[in-house]
Order: C-alpha cells, then sequence, then structure tokens
C-alpha cells in the first residue's frame, strides 16, 4: 500500500493528475426572512438571519434551510446563479475538483481544521486557495456531477 501525505493541490496533482471537475447537484430557492430576525438551530450553534441583510436559502431536496447573505444571489458577483431566468432556482456557480485515490493508496490531507486521512473509494478535494481536504464517495454521489 502507498502512503502519501499532500499539503496542497499541487503535491496531489503531482502524483494523481488532473482533477475531476464537478458542480454540486443541490438546486435551491430563496425566501424572505420571516420577521426582523429569524433563528435557525442547529447542533454547532444557531444560525440567525435578519431581515434586509441575509435570505433563507431553501434546497429542493428538503434538507433544512439556511440563511445566507443577499448579496451571493447578486447578479454576476453571486455565488449562485439561477438556472433557468425566473424560475427563481439556483445553483452554486462555483466548480468544484476532486482525484479519486487509487485501490491500495493512503492519503493524509494536511487541512487548515488538522489531518484527515481517506482510502479508496474517497477522493482529495481541491479548494479554492488550492489547500486540499477529503470528500467521502458517497458524498460525491449524492451531491456532485462532473462537467
Amino acid at each position: 500500500m502507498a502512503k502519501y501525505v499532500f499539503a496542497n493541490a499541487e503535491e496531489a496533482k503531482a502524483v494523481y493528475g488532473e482533477p475531476t471537475v464537478a458542480r454540486r447537484k443541490t438546486l435551491v430557492t430563496t425566501r424572505e426572512v420571516q420577521g426582523d430576525t429569524e433563528v435557525f438551530t442547529r447542533a454547532k450553534g444557531d444560525l440567525t438571519a435578519q431581515r434586509g441583510l441575509d435570505l433563507v436559502v431553501v434546497p429542493i431536496d428538503g434538507s433544512d434551510p439556511y440563511p445566507c447573505k443577499i448579496e451571493l444571489f447578486a447578479g454576476d458577483k453571486g455565488a449562485w446563479e439561477e438556472i433557468e431566468v425566473g424560475s427563481g432556482v439556483y445553483r452554486r456557480k462555483a466548480l468544484c475538483q476532486y482525484l479519486d485515490i487509487p485501490e491500495g493508496d493512503e492519503v493524509v490531507c494536511k487541512t487548515l481544521e488538522g489531518d484527515a486521512s481517506a482510502t479508496y473509494p474517497d477522493a482529495i478535494a481541491i479548494g479554492v486557495s488550492g489547500e486540499v481536504y477529503t470528500y467521502r464517495r458517497t458524498w460525491i454521489e449524492s451531491n456532485l456531477e462532473p462537467v
């Protein structure tokens, strides 16, 4: 079994080549904040949305809604794009990149939060700043589609 430790995308690409580029499958709609402030309770702490500053993102798949800054939905500079003009349905603009881990390899990614280990069939995710972390295969299959 080969074992690799990667601190950044360039190190991982040197071993595994060019990454797969994918986009998120998740589609969402938005709604206004109910009242002046709306609180979303989560296991790791509450999220708060404020009318005029935030929208509430409502995933079409039925998962929990969450607050998001209005400007992230604002035209060409926003992080989300409407899938069809006037539809009110959005998807994230950013593309994801990942490298499949071959069977028999073990990988340790030096992430900002600490070391993350992965093996086949999982993957090495590449962040927008060239950082590396791990994707579980089940997450990839549920959330991403290659482009």
